[in-house]
């Protein structure tokens, strides 16, 4: 299971389910369509790439991983 969580309230917002043999990447790519572009998308090492942070884009959030600053995706 991976999902997409609010962080001051730790309330999920949308989540995916698959056997074990899905992996948790393959899981959050699926959840980037969700994201709106009014909020911050952060990323720990697990799910930061070109790939993962080019389908976040498409939905036109900030994102920002664990050790870079904030960078928005529609520059």
């Amino acid at each position: 299971m991976v999902t997409l969580s609010e962080c001051g309230t730790h309330a999920f917002l949308a989540a995916e389910v698959a056997p074990w043999t899905t992996s948790e990447k393959a899981l959050a790519n699926r959840l980037y369509q969700r994201l709106r572009p009014d909020e911050l998308l952060t990323a720990d090492r697990l799910f930061y790439g070109f790939d993962a942070w080019a389908l976040a884009a498409a939905t036109g959030p900030t994102c920002q991983d664990g050790a870079r600053q904030a960078m928005s995706v529609n520059q």
